[in-house]
């Protein structure tokens, strides 16, 4: 490939060559902007430097796209047919709101590290929470991986570029006592999906998609396989059967039973299946269980915690009363037992004392054995 430098008012571009078109045959040009340059002499420099990466592959050729424009196909291509739709959801919002205002405009070939340094900052700026800035960063760097993937870029510049810093929430379980409280607060609308939470630890989002049809209330277990607004379950090890006992069970017949009521009361118009549903069959939104959990927690005088918190609430109780943390990390879903062991850390000297006071009187006892 052949190439000659044309001044252009205060511009020096590079003229590629291409030969001729295999089928006109008319001849074939590529023009590249070089930029300003003092003399002829700096220009041909750049000209040597840019034939370089031609030849040796470094080289992507310009485009007019722009980041909104790829980001916009990049959703329809590989987001939304892979994707969860609550997932995709999510990446549109954050994609929206703190990329697309700052640097949307910017040529894709063009973009570096400090844009997305300056789309971090003013997301923090705003009020982003930590966790919503990573998540930024990390779908903005998988679709620029994409871009370098698919030819539209040489090098992804958020490779360039640190993670903000995670900030660590405070996770928050309720005691025996609360619980207690807990319970003794609950209503028939919105408590049996609590109810089921704290008893079971099942996320949110599982909790929301179960149907009937996976509660097996003849051998007492929950058949867990997907989450609201998904194909799936959030990893491969969320998809288990969890035991539940006999109040839990309890619990979900009553309910089952003033559901069947009310569908007949509606009619036609109810769709029957989910064990948590609106008042016509249809999923409930997650903000407003969330919303009835607050109150609920305000009615029993206890402190505000976030409904995932039950969760937690959940596998802090069994560790605490001695579970093995394999049998805690399986029932949770948890993809190994390192991030249950990690994330319950601070239950561990608990079950430390509670297994060395287990040791002293299983030694205590053989010695009274032997006398």
């Amino acid at each position: 490939m052949k190439g000659h430098l044309r001044l252009r008012g205060r511009v020096w571009y590079l003229i590629l060559d291409r030969g001729p078109d295999p089928v006109t045959g008319k001849r074939r040009q590529r023009t590249i902007r070089l930029g300003i340059f003092p003399s002829r002499k700096e220009a041909e420099k750049a000209q040597i430097t840019e034939m370089a990466k031609i030849i040796q592959g470094d080289w992507v050729e310009p485009s007019k796209q722009t980041l909104k424009q790829f980001l916009a196909r990049w959703m329809e291509v590989y987001v939304k047919p892979s994707l969860a739709l609550n997932t995709a959801r999510t990446y549109d919002s954050l994609i929206k709101t703190h990329v697309l205002p700052v640097i949307g405009a910017r040529r894709l070939h063009l973009l570096n590290a400090t844009d997305l340094i300056e789309v971090y900052e003013l997301a923090q700026q705003n009020g982003a929470a930590p966790a919503s800035v990573r998540l930024v960063h990390a779908i903005v760097g998988r679709a620029l991986k994409d871009a370098v993937r698919w030819g539209f870029l040489l090098r992804n510049p958020a490779d360039n570029v640190d993670a903000p810093k995670a900030e660590k929430k405070e996770m928050q379980a309720l005691t025996r006592e609360e619980v207690s409280q807990l319970v003794a607060a609950l209503d028939e609308t919105y408590g049996p999906i609590v109810y089921t939470a704290v008893m079971t630890g099942l996320r949110e989002g599982e909790l929301l998609a179960l149907r009937w049809s996976d509660v097996h209330f003849d051998r007492g277990t929950i058949r867990v396989h997907r989450t609201i607004g998904s194909k799936g379950t959030k990893t491969p090890k969320s998809r288990r059967e969890v035991q539940v006992g006999a109040s839990v069970l309890s619990v979900l017949q009553a309910h089952k039973e003033r559901q069947l009521a009310h569908a007949r009361f509606v009619g036609p118009g109810y769709v029957v299946g989910l064990v948590f549903a609106t008042k016509l069959g249809t999923p409930m939104s997650a903000f407003v269980v969330r919303k009835a959990f607050y109150r609920t927690l305000e009615r029993a005088g206890l402190r505000q915690v976030r409904f995932h918190d039950l969760r937690h609430t959940h596998a802090t109780l069994l560790l605490a009363m001695g579970e093995h943390p394999l049998k805690v990390s399986r029932r949770l879903g948890h993809s190994s037992i390192a991030i249950t062991m990690d994330r319950y850390s601070h239950v561990t000297p608990e079950m430390d004392q509670n297994m060395a006071q287990r040791l002293d009187d299983y030694l205590d006892a053989g010695r009274e054995m032997q006398q």
